[in-house]
């Protein structure tokens, strides 16, 4: 890419050494100006040839660290792709060993960044020579955190259906026991010390 915008600059700047003899000219003969005659190659001295292509380098060059730069400022949000590990791990271990807060500050977390994103982020970076199609980046960063919301919000709806199955199975146990009729005061007494111990 460098090297072909010198190429087109080294075309540039040979213009303007047509443009500049032209513009000395006091009397200009505008159609012979036309003509394919007077519109000839015009050659530049090699120093100032090799000065304007350093200039045009260097103009290129800040213009490159410009944009990245520009493209730096998405390190903030390295954190999201850097984060499946951790949701997953999270995830694994569940409500039993994370408290419902947790889940929630984590799930806030990632619901801001999306709408921060979304609301905050330009779709168009513009940086001297160089414009940055940054649309395409925001909508995958955005969809990236909705996703770990929904992990997150999966992990909890498994997690009480876990729970909501262990209390049906501790109901039906309970139940058992309830429907049997103790036959001596022995039966009684330890029946009523299992509803107690519940």
């Amino acid at each position: 890419l460098l090297n072909r915008n010198v190429e087109l600059f080294d075309f540039l700047v040979q213009s303007l050494g047509l443009y500049k003899r032209v513009e000395n000219l006091q009397s200009l003969d505008l159609p012979k100006f036309k003509s394919p005659e007077f519109l000839g190659d015009v050659q530049l001295d090699e120093p100032d040839l090799l000065d304007a292509r350093q200039k045009i380098v260097k103009i290129i060059d800040t213009n490159i660290m410009r944009a990245h730069e520009s493209l730096g400022a998405y390190s903030s949000l390295d954190y999201i792709h850097n984060s499946d590990e951790e949701i997953s791990k999270f995830c694994e271990e569940g409500t039993e060993n994370h408290q419902l807060g947790e889940f929630q500050d984590k799930i806030k977390q990632f619901r801001k960044t999306a709408k921060v994103i979304k609301e905050q982020r330009p779709s168009t970076i513009s940086r001297g020579l160089f414009s940055i199609n940054s649309g395409e980046l925001n909508n995958q960063l955005s969809q990236k955190s909705l996703e770990i919301v929904d992990t997150l919000l999966n992990s909890i709806a498994r997690g009480n259906q876990e729970h909501n199955r262990s209390v049906i199975k501790r109901f039906d146990v309970v139940r058992l026991e309830s429907e049997k009729a103790p036959n001596t005061a022995e039966e009684l007494v330890a029946l009523e010390k299992y509803f107690d111990r519940l």
